[in-house]
């Protein structure tokens, strides 16, 4: 009697432990994971005369922001099964005048650069990126190097529009159908 109770608790916890997990499909083309990459790269005088904001979603997609305080550069990558994979993504990259930025020598030139880099994807399980535009998985991807060159007059107009700029406004979403 003894065993057959241990028998039928064993088999009532594999049979719970089997149903949690999900079944892997060998199909070659079938979705294995869900990705995405942020990329930003800022440099010093961006954060000398701006205070620059970056906002994004991560693995869960829950939202994140931070104040990038000094140069920087942020790289974050997510890769998901499908099934726990959130359904939005995003990054956003943006700059305001700091109202105590240094002094502007009206005479000099002023470089900005930067780098960022959105990429969102799905991975079939022999490694190709999905490329039909079924469901919402098409890939999506954007490099975007930016040189901003004003003269000292312009960089002083714009510090006095005090106006919020975009330099990343990355959204995707996903149905959550693979």
């Amino acid at each position: 009697m003894f065993r057959i109770l241990l028998a039928t608790a064993f088999l009532s916890a594999a049979t719970l432990l089997c149903a949690s997990f999900k079944p892997i499909d060998n199909n070659p083309l079938a979705i294995s994971s869900i990705n995405a990459r942020y990329e930003v790269w800022i440099p010093q005088i961006w954060c000398d005369f701006y205070d620059v904001y970056v906002a994004f979603r991560d693995e869960n997609g829950r939202a994140y922001s931070f104040k990038v305080i000094q140069p920087k550069r942020f790289i974050y990558t997510i890769t998901r099964k499908p099934y726990e994979a959130p359904r939005e993504y995003g990054l956003q990259v943006t700059v305001t005048p700091k109202k105590d930025h240094p002094a502007i020598d009206r005479k000099k030139k002023y470089v900005f650069e930067t780098e960022i880099i959105c990429e969102f994807y799905a991975l079939r399980n022999n490694g190709e990126v999905l490329k039909e535009l079924s469901s919402d998985l098409y890939p999506y991807s954007n490099t975007k190097k930016t040189k901003e060159i004003f003269s000292g007059e312009e960089l002083v107009t714009s510090m006095n529009s005090n106006s919020k700029k975009y330099l990343c406004n990355f959204v995707k979403t996903w149905d959550g159908k693979y």
